[in-house]
């Protein structure tokens, strides 16, 4: 492959052939589908993602086919990852953390303050993002089909606001895996526990 031939354009959704993007999504979720991910889940995801067709992208091409693409969305001065996905043939060649970098350059642009993005529990996704400086900061749990780790990034530095944020997944992971699945009925109570956590960080972690 001639890595010359790899351009990036920054374009919206809707300025893109979606035949395509759900051709790109879905050949991407094929390795994790393989893993255990209910493919269902990527087709509601793949669906989600079309609708929001102001959504910004950064997207790769190689030789007029898009190879690779990240949906970002910026509101109230925090930019939210949508989807990263980069076609199974050119997996690790650097096309994702080119993206990624692309993302981290244009919030730099804007003062944008932090990144969200959420990922299956997939140790690969999970060794990527955190290459990149995201940390774990949430988890969220669909019964039927899967676990979900949420990441941030901030650029500005704090170490007591991101070892507040791993000790708020650490936690909320073990209760889910660990107590829901057994003892369903504490779900209100935990998520009680769950909420004051919240709030506390936020008073005393985030406060400007």
């Amino acid at each position: 492959m001639d890595k010359n031939k790899l351009i990036i354009k920054k374009l919206l959704v809707r300025d893109l052939n979606y035949y395509q993007i759900e051709k790109l999504i879905r050949d991407a979720f094929s390795v994790i589908v393989k893993k255990g991910i209910n493919a269902v889940s990527a087709n509601i995801t793949i669906d989600k993602i079309i609708a929001k067709q102001v959504n910004e992208t950064f997207s790769m091409f190689y030789d007029n086919d898009i190879v690779g693409i990240l949906i970002y969305r910026i509101q109230d001065n925090i930019c939210y990852v949508d989807k990263l996905a980069v076609s199974t043939k050119y997996q690790s060649l650097g096309i994702g953390k080119t993206l990624v970098n692309e993302l981290f350059d244009e919030c730099k642009v804007l003062k944008i303050k932090k990144i969200w993005l959420y990922t299956f529990e997939y140790s690969r996704n999970m060794k990527f993002y955190e290459s990149l400086g995201f940390i774990r900061c949430d988890v969220t749990h669909n019964p039927n089909y899967y676990f979900s780790i949420i990441y941030s990034k901030y650029f500005n530095k704090n170490k007591i606001r991101d070892y507040f944020l791993y000790f708020r997944y650490s936690l909320k992971n073990f209760l889910y895996k660990k107590i829901i699945y057994k003892t369903p009925n504490k779900i209100t109570y935990i998520g009680l526990i769950l909420l004051k956590l919240k709030n506390f960080i936020k008073k005393y972690v985030f406060k400007k």
